[in-house]
């Protein structure tokens, strides 16, 4: 059967980090940032690996942050440079979660994923009086623990 779910904050957050880390491999082998099709490849193949599915808006907005967030590693230094990059992808185009960069990558993202969570819950439920239900607690208690954690730099890359 070939169903697929919709995307949750966990996965929007994995999503954005596989996309940052994807433009972020291209300008470091290639010297140029990722074009607008190839961000809609790189989604796409994410997409069907992980068997999720993401609605247009979604993808804009992660596309967005993808930019931003990319831009701002971009200028991190020691920089990431393509031996760092390509060994956080592992087996093609898997991404090897548990190494430090790549967590740090992560953690760089949630804060954007939950923020969003927190925006679209309360504008779903059509309040802002201070009443929250249950799924704009939950993005809120995301926001909070993004913003509790402090992102540090991971330590250099030691190879392999």
């Amino acid at each position: 059967m070939n169903r697929h779910v919709e995307l949750d904050g966990e996965a929007r957050a994995r999503m954005l980090a596989f996309l940052v880390l994807a433009r972020l491999a291209a300008r470091s082998r290639k010297g140029i940032w990722l074009g607008a099709e190839q961000k809609v490849e790189s989604a796409r193949i994410w997409l069907e690996a992980q068997r999720f599915r993401c609605g247009r808006l979604d993808g804009v907005r992660l596309s967005r942050a993808c930019v931003a967030i990319a831009a701002k590693l971009a200028r991190a230094r020691p920089p990431l440079d393509a031996a760092v990059l390509t060994a956080l992808f592992s087996d093609g185009w898997r991404v090897d979660y548990a190494h430090p960069w790549t967590r740090h990558i992560l953690g760089c993202c949630t804060p954007h994923v939950a923020a969003h969570s927190l925006r679209y819950a309360i504008a779903a439920s059509g309040t802002n009086n201070g009443q929250y239900g249950a799924r704009e607690k939950h993005a809120q208690a995301l926001l909070n623990e993004s913003r509790s954690r402090k992102t540090k730099q991971p330590p250099p890359f030691r190879g392999g």
